[in-house]
């Protein structure tokens, strides 16, 4: 049986989570890609300043965390909730491409991890074992 409500909630937490995510990464940007006459945006106030981008590097790296713990938490029944982790390791996998660096391997190491992840719910979801595995 399928917990659909649950499975919603879970998605949305990601889903927040992700857009914070998005938003902090792009108010640490050294140039904002807009602008507005007579405003000063973040890029010109807290460009060079170090506790600015530690503090959103930090809330960034706890978002991260969070949505790592929704995940495992609905991995723990994942024949309850097979759909909505393959969304949920893909727009885990998504984020950190777009906003961490890659040639950091241990953020290499987890999206690799993530897209396998998806990869092998998806093969259960379509059919399980009879699905042939990625090598």
């Amino acid at each position: 049986m399928k917990n659909w409500a649950a499975d919603e909630h879970n998605l949305l937490q990601i889903r927040i989570y992700e857009g914070v995510v998005k938003y902090l990464a792009s108010q640490t940007q050294d140039k904002l890609p807009y602008s507005i006459i007579y405003v000063n945006g973040n890029d010109s106030i807290f460009i060079g300043v170090e506790s600015f981008r530690d503090k959103a590097s930090q809330l960034m790296d706890y978002c991260f965390g969070q949505m790592l713990e929704v995940i495992t938490g609905m991995n723990e029944q994942k024949e309850k909730h097979t759909e909505f982790l393959i969304t949920a390791c893909m727009i885990a996998a998504n984020l950190l491409v777009t906003t961490c660096q890659l040639s950091v391997k241990k953020i290499s190491s987890f999206v690799n991890k993530l897209f396998k992840m998806s990869d092998g719910y998806l093969s259960e979801l379509e059919g399980g074992s009879e699905t042939p595995k990625a090598k």
